[in-house]
């Protein structure tokens, strides 16, 4: 028997709808036949308990959640608390831009993280973007910099068609 489609969407692609009307932005989403959103940005001043509900009520479920770092570093347990509320078990770091020791930096922070989080039952993503394909530490690509100090996390996102580092296709 073949299992019905689900679609999802990212709701950072939504975020300014969402902060204009976030109920309403909500409705509308889930009225288009989307059962699955990917959290990031805000929610409604809602807690993660709050936002399942929310979520639920309309037929809808979190599959992940971006998360900056700066919310990392200012209240990892609060963001851990947020996670188990909504009932999500995937975390993404989002975004970074540096150089040199602040990629290295990066990666060790990434693999802490990756390790905390797993103790939680929650595994960790990056969402790498092009410069981090282009970009260089010491000589080595960002990506296979971070995969290589940062093992315990995976990659989210690589272009079509590209193999992500250290894989196979």
């Amino acid at each position: 028997m073949t299992q019905p489609l689900s679609v999802g969407l990212q709701l950072y692609t939504l975020r300014e709808q969402l902060a204009r009307d976030f109920d309403g932005t909500l409705d509308a989403v889930a009225a288009s036949g989307i059962t699955e959103v990917e959290l990031a940005g805000e929610y409604g001043g809602l807690d993660g308990a709050g936002l399942r509900a929310a979520l639920s009520e309309r037929g809808l479920r979190a599959t992940a959640a971006h998360i900056g770092g700066a919310a990392w570093e200012d209240d990892t347990e609060g963001q851990v608390a947020f996670l188990h509320g909504v009932g999500v078990t995937r975390a993404v770091y989002p975004w970074f831009k540096g150089e040199g020791a602040q990629w290295t930096a990066l990666a060790e922070q990434l693999e802490a993280l990756a390790q905390q989080l797993a103790a939680e039952g929650i595994s960790l993503s990056y969402h790498n973007h092009d410069h981090e394909l282009s970009g260089t530490v010491e000589g080595q690509p960002i990506l296979d910099m971070l995969l290589t100090r940062a093992p315990a996390w995976a990659w989210n996102w690589t272009p079509p068609g590209s193999t992500p580092p250290g894989k196979t296709r």
